[in-house]
């Protein structure tokens, strides 16, 4: 049973891995201009085939997000009792987040301005443009 303890690096490392494969097609396919700027991965995921795999990679990082909250759900309840609260509320927002990157894969977004989504809007408010257009080039 050790082996479910590799199951959170598998989803960070394929959570990189694919990140970056995302990105080097977009680059490939000169859909993102990295002379400008250096892209956000919503940026690089507007165009055919990238918005594909970009989906396809956010839909296997929400089942391992869901695989990993619920495994940690059931390991916290057989110790019993003493976070019962705190541990149904890991286990809510852990399917909040994992609903997130499904829909963040889903839906392709062609600019960032205010009206996308608030839970975007909030990831985005950590970096210094936010509350700007961000407009892509066709």
């Amino acid at each position: 049973m050790w082996t479910w303890a590799l199951l959170p690096v598998v989803l960070a490392v394929g959570g990189i891995v694919g990140s970056w494969a995302v990105y080097a097609i977009s680059v490939s396919n000169n859909t993102v201009n990295v002379t400008a700027k250096f892209p956000f991965i919503s940026e690089c995921d507007i165009y055919q085939p990238e918005s594909a795999l970009f989906c396809l990679f956010c839909i296997v990082w929400t089942l391992l997000i869901i695989w990993v909250v619920v495994i940690r759900y059931q390991q916290i309840r057989e110790q019993g009792n003493l976070c019962r609260r705190a541990n149904l509320a890991a286990l809510v927002l852990g399917f909040i987040a994992a609903s997130g990157v499904s829909i963040l894969g889903s839906f392709p977004v062609r600019s960032l301005s205010l009206s996308p989504s608030l839970s975007c809007q909030d990831f985005y408010g950590l970096f210094p443009n936010h509350g700007r257009n961000v407009e892509v080039a066709e």
